[in-house]
């Protein structure tokens, strides 16, 4: 198993950093991003001061 690059990591923290306080979602910082999911809700804490909100993604049912 290959080590990951600390350069990688800085890029990944700082693209997480950017998501969270554009308001994305810890699923969306996951997809996008290397790092863990303790390290994204940590990240999210710290920015926000507060969890990743819990649950389902809102959405519309109605037609466009």
């Amino acid at each position: 198993m290959s080590e990951k690059s600390i350069v990688q990591e800085a890029r990944d923290i700082q693209l997480a950093m950017e998501l969270i306080n554009l308001g994305a979602r810890l699923q969306m910082l996951e997809s996008e991003t290397q790092l863990s999911r303790g390290r994204l809700i940590r990240l999210y804490k710290e920015l926000r001061g507060s969890p990743p909100p819990k649950g389902m993604l809102p959405f519309r049912q109605t037609g466009l």
